[in-house]
């Protein structure tokens, strides 16, 4: 069972322009994790950025 703190946790990070390594190895979950109970990112936009692409 996946803590729903850690994923709360990823989001936040992953929202601030972190990268899925990055993610990882902050909240401690495992790479397919995050990509089962994430929701993809836009790819319009450079979330580093703020710039639409």
């Amino acid at each position: 069972m996946v803590d729903a703190d850690k994923l709360e946790h990823a989001a936040i990070v992953r929202d601030k322009g972190s990268s899925m390594p990055e993610i990882t190895a902050k909240t401690c979950l495992k790479p397919t994790t995050l990509y089962r109970h994430l929701p993809p990112r836009s790819p319009t936009t450079d979330l580093r950025t703020k710039n639409v692409v």
